[in-house]
Formats: C-alpha cells, structure tokens, sequence
C-alpha cells in the first residue's frame, strides 16, 4: 500500500467517524431534552434547509415562536431532522408541541410522534 493510498484510507476513516460522531450528538441531545426538557408550544415562523443529513432525511433550521407552559414567550431556532413522513408538521404557521433547556433556551427540539 502506498503512502497515498493509505493517506486516503485514513481520510475516508476520519470522514466516517465525523458523520457518526454528528448523528450520535443529535439523537443524544434530542433523546435528553425529550426526557428532560421543558413543555411549551411553538408556532413555526420559517423552515430553513441545510446541506446535512442524517441517514437520507435532511436537518433544516425551524424558527420558532415558543410559548413555555411556564414563563415568558421567546424564539429558537431547532435543528430539526425531518423525514418523509413528518415532513408535514413542518409548514409554517403550525401550533406544534416543543421541549427545551431550561437553562440554555437554544437547545429545543419540535417533538413528533416519529
């Protein structure tokens, strides 16, 4: 095997890990604020997609309008998987049901059945 060859190996290697250590952290951060954030409600003000993906579903930016069941209104953006089958809930002006970090109201998730 050439210096180059190996080279690309260990590129490709790096590249994978990336993606895996990226999926791994929102499923992470999603599964805690489902467990642990707080309630609210959010109106969806615009959908933003990105060039990620999880598997083959994309991960848009939703700008939100959150109504917590306890204390002041406020925006967020989530970083949002959204498949096929959910793609639906994601149109602005829809009411859907939120979590969030109490302490780091940046961190919310658009909770869905899927």
């Amino acid at each position: 095997m050439s210096f180059v060859d190996f080279t690309i190996m260990v590129a490709g290697i790096l590249v994978v890990l990336l993606i895996v250590g990226f999926v791994l952290a929102i499923r992470s951060r999603g599964s805690d604020l489902l467990r642990h954030g707080l309630a609210g409600t959010g109106i969806i003000l615009s959908v933003q997609q990105t060039q990620e993906k999880v598997g083959s579903a994309p991960v848009a930016k939703v700008l939100l309008d959150v109504t917590p069941d306890l204390g002041p209104g406020f925006q967020a953006i989530a970083r949002q998987v959204i498949s096929p089958s959910n793609s639906y809930l994601f149109e602005p002006g829809r009411q859907v049901p939120v979590r969030y970090d109490q302490t780091n109201r940046s961190k919310i998730i658009v909770v869905t059945d899927k």
